[in-house]
């Protein structure tokens, strides 16, 4: 399932290594931000400063079981990321984080529904990031939150704790009526014509949640949206899809299988890039393509096919009904089916009056 692109880079169905896309994306202020006065802040601060940050930190979570192996790291949940090559994803997802002056130590991604039926098909993906402190976390937070990366607005929430959404500004939505599976950043555009959107969010296929500035924001959307259909917001609804208590054993399975997945590799690039001060910056890319939505249902190759079949058969059966002498009729009630049966009746009388099939009961039809 696939969805409107809102990206400038190149992708197309089923071809997610393609080399056409090697650089990422780059938003005209160098950054990919909304807010390009705090990331200009960040780049003038991480040139005249090396990276301080402690990767090596010790100091356990106390939300955390002391056993518990990312105790020492710090989560954050990002949603609605956009990496469309599978096989860079992590350099990706690095290089993103490096812009913002913070080294990514770990990322976990959860393999539900969602994720395989439309994510990962759409070039997506919600994930946990992890930092090595605290403070790491929260400009993560601060930083990255509402930031446009390739085209999509990103969400960024504490990974461990749960943020709700405000009942009396939200608004709860279901039953997508377009029959197409759209992500955050086309239900944003869509919900952003009633006025000021603080947060999307898409929980699976058909259901979503988002948040307004104000409460006459929200209730303009009762008498007006059509492609969806909006219910109050129930209480305790969380922002984000998962959070680190749900992929707990996912990690645990991953960390068994590789003990030094959490050691560090002191020649890591975007490491040494960041203890010089330095700030890796998104390579442009000028292509300008669009993923065509994908509706749910058989392909085009599969409608043709059938079509094709059904052609054949009432074919069969006019010609049929011709030699009888009887009125071929459509049993089909749609404008368009009827007119492509009344042309298919005309061809068929042409193609047997040209063969010699010239009989009274032909000529009377």
């Amino acid at each position: 399932m696939f969805e409107p692109d809102f990206t400038n880079s190149s992708m197309e169905p089923e071809q997610y290594y393609s080399d056409d896309d090697e650089y990422m994306y780059q938003e005209p202020d160098g950054f990919g931000s909304t807010n390009g006065s705090a990331c200009s802040a960040i780049h003038q601060e991480m040139e005249c400063n090396t990276y301080m940050q402690d990767v090596r930190n010790s100091t356990s979570d106390p939300r955390c079981d002391l056993n518990w192996p990312l105790a020492s790291l710090c989560p954050v949940y990002v949603a609605n990321f956009r990496d469309e090559h599978i096989r860079r994803r992590d350099q990706r997802i690095r290089e993103y984080f490096a812009t913002k002056g913070l080294y990514v130590r770990c990322w976990f991604h959860r393999t539900d529904e969602y994720y395989l039926n439309f994510q990962n098909k759409a070039g997506l993906i919600d994930m946990l990031v992890y930092f090595s402190t605290e403070e790491e976390a929260q400009q993560a937070i601060r930083y990255c939150h509402r930031d446009r990366y390739k085209g999509y607005i990103l969400n960024v929430f504490p990974g461990r704790e749960p943020e709700y959404f405000p009942t009396n500004r939200s608004i709860y939505y279901r039953n997508m009526k377009s029959g197409r599976v759209h992500s955050e950043e086309f239900m944003e555009r869509r919900v952003r014509r009633y006025g000021s959107v603080k947060c999307v969010v898409k929980f699976d296929t058909t259901t979503g949640a988002a948040e307004f500035e104000t409460n006459s924001d929200m209730m303009k959307v009762w008498n007006r949206e059509k492609l969806w259909i909006p219910l109050a917001m129930p209480c305790n609804v969380k922002k984000q899809r998962f959070l680190e208590d749900d992929l707990r054993s996912q990690i645990a399975d991953h960390l068994q299988k590789r003990p030094d997945f959490l050691g560090l590799y002191e020649r890591d690039p975007i490491w040494e890039m960041l203890q010089r001060g330095e700030i890796p910056k998104l390579p442009k890319n000028s292509k300008q393509h669009s993923v065509q939505p994908l509706r749910r249902g058989p392909s085009k190759d599969a409608q043709y096919g059938r079509l094709q079949r059904k052609t054949l058969q009432q074919r069969k059966q006019i010609e049929k009904d011709l030699l009888r002498g009887v009125l071929p009729s459509c049993r089909q009630k749609h404008k368009n089916a009827k007119i492509r049966f009344r042309k298919l009746v005309e061809q068929v009388k042409q193609e047997l009056c040209s063969a010699g099939m010239r009989t009274t009961k032909l000529i009377n039809i």
